[in-house]
C-alpha cells in the first residue's frame, strides 16, 4: 500500500477519534471514550483489511451485503466514511444511558469482522 494511502488512513482515524471524543466527552464516564477509541481502531483495520479484500477479488469475496461481493476500494472508502459519520451521528443523538450499549454493540460487531477476516488471512499492518 502506497505511504500516501496510509497516511490518509491515519488521518482519517485519529479525525474520527476526536470527534467522538467531541461527542463522548461530554459524559464523565471514561468507559465509553474508551470504548469509542477502541471502536475506531477497530473500525481502521476493518477498513483496512475491506480494502484488501476489494484489491484482491481472484481471493476474496466481502460478505457485507451493501457493498457487494466484489467492492471497488473507492465504495469501500465511501462506505467506510459513511460509517463513521452515521455511527457518530446516532452515539451522539442517542440519550447517555444508551450510547454505552450502542458503542459496546458495534465494537463487538467490529471485534468479530476483523477477527473473521484473520481468520481467513487478511492481516492488517500500519
Amino acid at each position: 500500500m502506497k505511504r500516501s494511502k496510509i497516511a490518509v488512513m491515519a488521518i482519517l482515524a485519529i479525525l474520527v477519534m476526536l470527534f467522538a471524543e467531541i461527542g463522548i466527552a461530554q459524559e464523565r464516564q471514561q468507559e465509553r471514550g474508551l470504548m469509542a477509541k477502541v471502536w475506531v481502531t477497530l473500525l481502521a483495520v476493518d477498513w483496512n483489511q475491506t480494502r484488501i479484500i476489494a484489491r484482491n477479488p481472484d481471493r476474496f469475496n466481502e460478505k457485507n451485503a451493501i457493498l457487494g461481493n466484489h467492492p471497488s476500494v473507492g465504495k469501500v472508502n465511501g462506505y467506510f466514511a459513511a460509517a463513521i459519520i452515521g455511527t457518530i451521528g446516532v452515539a451522539m443523538a442517542l440519550p447517555s444511558e444508551y450510547r454505552k450499549f450502542w458503542l459496546g454493540g458495534i465494537t463487538v460487531l467490529e471485534v468479530s469482522v476483523t477477527q473473521h477476516n484473520r481468520s481467513l488471512g487478511i492481516k492488517t499492518s500500519f
